[in-house]
């Protein structure tokens, strides 16, 4: 039986490492994936088309960071903190951004049509701060997710992902926690993989390969590893993927080789401390007992 703060440093690890591994090969193909990587992307490594070095996050966890910080910060969910948050890592120049979150958080410009991923991306430290109270975790989520996003199908997501992840961290098993949330998405999960490869960075495909993931129960290296080489937002998806699975399997389930590399990050592109990673085994403790 894991214990709550491996569940907790495994939500933040497993975004960590998800979004870095999914880097490497970012809106590639899987066959030039399989052909690169015969075994599969397994090591974390300098590279990537956005040049960024071992264990170093995207946007993705970035904003994640930023909002784990601002949660620390407060003692609790601050609506104008974390907005304010997501706007400064808007302005600190960072190497990648989403046209949604880019005009949301520069412009004021929502657009309410988009299905992006990069409201889900994020969210995961609420599930941890939140877990004794699901259901504010995921109105904090809604929250959370209109800085930026604002259709329905995003808000679904969010909640979902959002309160499945809060149960899973407060103990529950994770086929039941999806389980038992599937109102909160009402579109049908099969189990199935998706097809990544068409609307790159659609929602739902985050959405169905962590019901995949959490059906196959394949562990947490060789899931990441397969949702990797699938291709497409690769780094995004593996990021949402990697965070729920390292709450389910908890810290110690996730290989010691890439947490060092994590704890050992050293950015490229002369990004501002706080996103780097490598002190997410006590901010995760932190996050966990917030809110005592």
């Amino acid at each position: 039986m894991t214990s709550l703060h491996e569940r907790a440093q495994g939500v933040l690890y497993g975004q960590i490492i998800g979004d870095s591994l999914g880097s490497l090969v970012e809106f590639q193909g899987a066959e030039a994936i399989r052909a690169k990587y015969p075994e599969g992307v397994r090591e974390l490594a300098d590279g990537g088309h956005l040049q960024l070095t071992a264990g170093q996050p995207t946007d993705d966890s970035e904003m994640a960071l930023a909002l784990a910080r601002s949660l620390v910060k407060e003692g609790s969910f601050c609506q104008d903190t974390v907005h304010e948050a997501y706007r400064r890592w808007a302005r600190s120049h960072p190497f990648d951004i989403g046209n949604t979150c880019a005009n949301a958080l520069r412009n004021d410009d929502f657009n309410p049509d988009s299905q992006a991923n990069g409201a889900l991306m994020r969210i995961s430290p609420l599930a941890v701060a939140y877990h004794r109270n699901p259901g504010m975790a995921a109105r904090l989520a809604l929250v959370d997710g209109h800085f930026t996003h604002i259709a329905a199908l995003t808000d679904e997501a969010n909640a979902f992902y959002v309160t499945a992840l809060a149960e899973v961290v407060a103990g529950k098993d994770a086929k039941q926690a999806v389980q038992d949330n599937l109102r909160l998405y009402p579109h049908e999960l099969d189990g199935s993989l998706p097809d990544v490869s068409r609307s790159i960075g659609w929602v739902d495909h985050a959405v169905r390969l962590v019901d995949w993931a959490v059906a196959a129960d394949l562990g947490f290296e060789e899931s990441l590893v397969k949702v990797v080489g699938l291709g497409g937002d690769s780094d995004t998806n593996a990021a949402i993927v990697g965070a729920f699975l390292g709450g389910a399997y908890g810290v110690n389930a996730i290989p010691q080789r890439w947490r060092t590399v994590v704890d050992n990050c050293q950015p490229a592109h002369d990004r501002p401390a706080e996103y780097n990673p490598c002190d997410v085994a006590q901010l995760a403790i932190r996050l966990a007992d917030l809110l005592g």
